[in-house]
């Protein structure tokens, strides 16, 4: 069976939290990548074949996540094993909505993958379940909105001015300008980096870092040859040498090499065959 691949963007009020909901059948993966920071964190019960969380130094070491797990906002790439047949089902929040369902400071699991019940308690094993006998995307889509609607908190009063200063952090950049933003609400610079913290999960300047990251790997996706010259100005760095250094810290590539490496998907570099599975 081909492997087969679902999203789902859900209506209000989820869609001011939720970028999206996916669904992966039967995915033939059998491999570890290495996932760049994409200013994404998620929330996946796995239906299937145990996954795989490699050291980024030591791809032999690695640990086994079973049912569900979350994946917080991340500073540094992370290395994923996938065993043949995987099947997963996950949420993808926005940079600022997974606060109000996870009832913890974000800060806490930032760049860590954590077992899911941790934090949402049994409930989600009672979940995964549900979802496993639900007949077609649609109704697995349905119980998962359901459950997160259930743990939606009433919005902090802070929640409009986050979402503003994210959306300048990734589009307009600076944190010049995202502080300017909250001295004009009546927040102090360091209280909005407390905020940041607590309700996003990394500070503003390792958010910027990311966004600048990603808006790099979207302005190359369709290119052959960039000018990297181009890219490092259109993207917000001061030089080309700038933009190297810090592209290598994310990649542990130069971007020549990167385009060399690169996958049909994006933030996604495969790095050989995974062998966790035969030891699991």
């Amino acid at each position: 069976m081909p492997p087969q691949f679902y999203t789902f963007h859900p209506s209000p009020p989820l869609a001011a939290y939720v970028d999206h909901f996916f669904l992966l059948e039967d995915h033939p993966a059998g491999q570890i990548e290495k996932l760049l920071p994409d200013g994404g964190l998620e929330l996946i019960l796995n239906l299937g074949e145990p996954q795989f969380l490699h050291e980024l130094q030591d791809s032999s070491r690695y640990r086994t996540f079973r049912e569900s797990w979350i994946s917080g906002l991340r500073s540094q790439a992370i290395l994923i094993g996938s065993p043949p047949r995987s099947n997963l089902i996950g949420v993808r929040f926005k940079m600022f909505g997974a606060y109000p369902f996870l009832h913890v400071p974000l800060h806490e699991i930032a760049d860590r993958v954590v077992d899911a019940d941790g934090i949402c308690g049994p409930e989600i094993h009672r979940l995964r379940d549900r979802i496993s006998l639900a007949p077609g995307p649609a109704r697995k889509f349905a119980l998962f909105e359901s459950f997160l609607l259930g743990r939606l908190r009433k919005p902090d009063r802070h929640e409009r001015l986050l979402t503003r200063a994210v959306e300048t952090l990734s589009t307009a950049g600076g944190e010049d300008r995202m502080e300017q933003l909250g001295q004009r609400s009546g927040v102090s610079a360091k209280h909005l980096r407390r905020l940041f913290h607590s309700m996003v999960g990394l500070s503003p300047k390792a958010l910027h870092r990311v966004c600048r990251l990603q808006k790099v790997v979207q302005r190359i996706e369709q290119l052959e040859s960039p000018n990297w010259s181009r890219v490092a100005q259109e993207c917000g760095f001061f030089d080309q040498a700038h933009f190297i250094k810090e592209f290598k810290s994310f990649t542990n590539l130069t971007p020549t090499e990167y385009m060399a490496q690169r996958g049909p998907y994006l933030n996604y570099l495969y790095m050989g065959d995974s062998f966790a599975q035969d030891a699991a």
